[in-house]
């Protein structure tokens, strides 16, 4: 009786042992099945940086910007002020190992920075920086300054294309001397061959009895894409204007032009009007698109009736003549 009962027992043991080891590998199955639907992770890489060579374009605005650019000015003594007889922009590019200038007459009308529009000669009183400025201003690149020599020289340098010599035996420049032999040293090894100096492209305009010479847009763009090798960016065309003086006061059209130079206008000339019995300040409106601007010029002067004009021409945009309510 003892015997059975003993494998009775056994049975049964070996029946709950058969049990759990079933419920043990139906859980390692099930815990197996769902880390099989997890998704693959896969280690992170260490970030990298891809190098790419630089683009022609990137390659062209570098080579730009590494040009230097400077003035030499030709001044001589006259009897009672220094007369400018050339100016010559010149374009030092040590990549290309090469000059390019360009040549311009001093007759040439430029907006002088707190002057107005004038020409070079008559300009120069104000000193070498500001002629510096108003030719930066025109091409659209600026210089790192000025050098003034003899027009005897500068003759010469146009001639024998010696330009070490120019910056070495300057009367006036506000580049170092440090900077300045620096500058002739590299610039007396550059071949005669590789220096090349194109004029400024001008045409003349007539107003009146009035003549102007001033740089030809269309052509100056193609002559500073020869210089510079890229062409000026574009800017927003400045409003044109002629002040003349109509009460008689000496100085007042000078002292109109200082409150309008630097708010993105283009003082073209400064001089009398016909008569100085204008009593009130005429804004004349020759741009179909001045009327704003006529409104803006009126605010800055504190006064000014603003008329139309329709006359056919492409040289000023408004005339301002200055009446007795100007103070």
């Amino acid at each position: 009786m003892k015997r059975r009962d003993l494998r009775r027992g056994r049975r049964s043991n070996r029946a709950a042992l058969g049990r759990f080891l079933l419920v043990v590998i139906i859980g390692v199955g099930l815990v197996w099945f769902g880390l099989s639907l997890r998704p693959t992770s896969t280690p992170k890489k260490a970030a990298t940086v891809k190098i790419e060579k630089a683009s022609e374009k990137e390659v062209e605005e570098k080579s730009v910007v590494d040009q230097r650019t400077f003035l030499i000015i030709g001044v001589d003594e006259g009897a009672e002020k220094d007369l400018v007889t050339e100016v010559l922009v010149v374009v030092f590019d040590p990549a290309g190992n090469r000059i390019n200038g360009m040549i311009i007459d001093p007759d040439t009308y430029v907006a002088i920075p707190a002057r107005g529009y004038e020409s070079i000669s008559d300009g120069f009183d104000e000193g070498p920086e500001k002629i510096d400025a108003a030719i930066s201003g025109m091409t659209g690149y600026k210089s790192e300054g000025y050098v003034v020599i003899s027009g005897e020289q500068i003759e010469t340098l146009k001639d024998e294309k010696k330009l070490d010599e120019a910056l070495t035996q300057n009367t006036d420049s506000n580049i170092s001397a440090r900077e300045t032999s620096a500058l002739a040293e590299k610039l007396g090894n550059i071949p005669k061959e590789r220096i090349q100096f194109l004029s400024l492209p001008i045409k003349t305009i007539v107003i009146g009895e009035q003549t102007y010479y001033e740089p030809n847009k269309k052509d100056l763009d193609k002559t500073i894409l020869a210089i510079w090798g890229q062409a000026p960016k574009k800017k927003e065309a400045p409003l044109r204007i002629i002040i003349l003086n109509g009460n008689g006061t000496p100085g007042i059209a000078r002292k109109a032009a200082d409150r309008l130079v630097g708010d993105g206008y283009k003082i073209l000339d400064i001089k009398n009007a016909d008569r100085f019995d204008y009593a009130k300040t005429e804004i004349l409106l020759y741009s179909p698109f001045a009327k704003e601007s006529g409104r803006k010029v009126a605010k800055a002067l504190e006064t000014g009736v603003l008329l139309k004009k329709n006359m056919a021409q492409d040289v000023t945009d408004i005339v301002i003549v200055v009446g007795e309510d100007f103070n």
